[in-house]
């Protein structure tokens, strides 16, 4: 079913995101600065995801 793939899709992209915004929060909060700054610097647009190596 296309629709049902779609919202699939949909749902892991804010799920993604979620998790992004979680991890640039962390660093934050921690402080560290460098490593926020890398974090936002690997992100190229809204809701790309850099999957760490």
């Amino acid at each position: 079913n296309e629709v049902a793939a779609t919202i699939r899709n949909r749902q892991t992209e804010e799920l993604d995101r979620l998790m992004h915004d979680q991890k640039l929060l962390k660093y934050s909060v921690n402080g560290s600065e460098d490593a926020w700054k890398e974090e936002l610097k690997n992100v190229s647009e809204p809701g790309v995801i850099s999957i760490p190596r």
